[in-house]
C-alpha cells in the first residue's frame, strides 16, 4: 500500500512540473482503487480529484474558445423591392430561399447557427445600395421548399423531393443601420487601401453571388466604417 501511495504521489509530483499527464495519474489511481484493496488517503483522493476538476474546467474554456473561433461571416444580399431590411425586421424570422447559383448554395450549407451576415440591399439606387443591417443564422441549411413549389419565383423545374439540389437557411434579425454603408464607400476604402482587408472583399471580387464568406477582421472594419459614419450622421 505504501508503494502504491508513493508511486501517486511521485506522479502527481512530476505532473505539477508538467512532466506526467493527469490523465496518467487517474488511470494509475484506477488501479489502486479498494476493489484491488488498496486504499487512497483523502489527502491523495482530493488531490487527483482536483486535477480532474482543472482538466474538465480547461475543456470548458477550450470548448467555449473553439467555438469563438470558428464563428462565421457572411454577407446575404437581397433586392429591397422583394424583401428589405424592414420586412426582415417585421418577420423576425426568414426562409433564406431562392439561391440558384452553385457557389453560393455551398456558402449556405457551411453556415452554422450563431454565424453573422450583413443584410446588403442590391438593385436600388446608389444611395441606398449597400450594407443595411444584421442578420444570425438560426437553422442551418435544409432543401430549398421553394425549389419544388410551382408558384415559387424560384421554382426549379427539374426539383423533386428526392432531388431537390437547392438549399436554404433560416435567419433571424438582430439590427437594423441608421446609415447605409454603400458599395461606393466600401470600393472606395478598397481603392484608397489596396493591400487592406477590403480590397479582398468577396463581395467585390464575387459581385454575382448573392451570398458570400468575410473574415471576422472583414467584418470588423466594415463594423468600424458603420460607426465612423453613424458618428458622422449625428
Amino acid at each position: 500500500m505504501k508503494t502504491a501511495q508513493d508511486v501517486l504521489v511521485l506522479m502527481l509530483a512530476l505532473h505539477r512540473f508538467g512532466l506526467v499527464h493527469p490523465y496518467c495519474c487517474r488511470r494509475v489511481a484506477a488501479a489502486f482503487l479498494p476493489n484491488n484493496n488498496i486504499v487512497m488517503s483523502k489527502r491523495l483522493h482530493s488531490a487527483l480529484k482536483g486535477h480532474a476538476d482543472d482538466d474538465d474546467n480547461n475543456a470548458i474554456k477550450k470548448s467555449s474558445k473553439s467555438k469563438l473561433n470558428t464563428q462565421q461571416y457572411f454577407l446575404l444580399k437581397s433586392e429591397p423591392q422583394e424583401y428589405s431590411i424592414t420586412n426582415m425586421q417585421e418577420d423576425k424570422t426568414e426562409e433564406w430561399d431562392g439561391v440558384r447559383n452553385y457557389q453560393a448554395r455551398n456558402f449556405l450549407r457551411s453556415m452554422n447557427v450563431d454565424d453573422r451576415c450583413f443584410f446588403y440591399h442590391s438593385k436600388t439606387k446608389p444611395a441606398l445600395t449597400g450594407i443595411v443591417g444584421t442578420v444570425r443564422v438560426a437553422r442551418t441549411a435544409q432543401p430549398d421548399p421553394s425549389a419544388c413549389d410551382a408558384k415559387s419565383d424560384y421554382y426549379d423545374p427539374k426539383c423533386t423531393d428526392e432531388t431537390n439540389k437547392w438549399s436554404s437557411v433560416l435567419v433571424e434579425y438582430e439590427q437594423t443601420f441608421p446609415v447605409v454603408l454603400t458599395l461606393k464607400e466600401i470600393k472606395q476604402e478598397a481603392s484608397n487601401d489596396p493591400d487592406g482587408l477590403l480590397a479582398n472583399l468577396a463581395l467585390l471580387k464575387q459581385s454575382r453571388l448573392s451570398v458570400v464568406p468575410m473574415t471576422r477582421e472583414q467584418w470588423d472594419e466594415v463594423m468600424r466604417l458603420i460607426e465612423i459614419k453613424v458618428g458622422e450622421y449625428k
